[in-house]
């Protein structure tokens, strides 16, 4: 946990610090920073259950993403929202994160229809349509305690 700690201090210098004084600012920034770690690890679990295990690109999208929102989850929850834990932040969470998880598959099954790209590429371009989804929905909901 030290060395995210660490690299979210080295990035947070790297802002302009005018734009530190708003808070939803500082929310996007710790979002989009726990949002690149779990993004990398998820690509990573993504890459040795399709190419290493053989999963098909539904199962390892699926199953990506629910060990993936348990980390983003975990993170977030102590980093960005500083909401803390609680049974009802999870449901919340994972309510996001699931509807999430299902725009994701259908972008994923438009891609597959349209798109001749390698699998791997197709589940990473779903990516960007998740993120931006997740962070206006969980910035919604879930308020950071004050």
């Amino acid at each position: 946990m030290k060395i995210i700690y660490t690299c979210k201090d080295i990035f947070v210098r790297c802002i302009p610090p005018f734009l530190l004084e708003y808070p939803l600012v500082k929310r996007l920034i710790g979002f989009s920073f726990v949002g690149v770690f779990v993004t990398f690890f998820g690509m990573t679990l993504t890459f040795i259950l399709l190419k290493i295990v053989g999963l098909s690109a539904y199962l390892t999208y699926v199953s990506s993403y629910i060990i993936s929102i348990l980390l983003s989850y975990y993170l977030n929850s102590r980093l960005v929202f500083k909401s803390g834990k609680s049974k009802r932040n999870l449901l919340i969470y994972y309510i996001v994160y699931g509807i999430s998880m299902l725009i994701g598959l259908g972008s994923l099954y438009l891609y597959r229809q349209f798109l001749s790209f390698d699998e791997l590429i197709l589940n990473y371009m779903v990516i960007p349509v998740t993120m931006l989804w997740n962070f206006m929905v969980s910035s919604k909901y879930l308020k950071p305690q004050t």
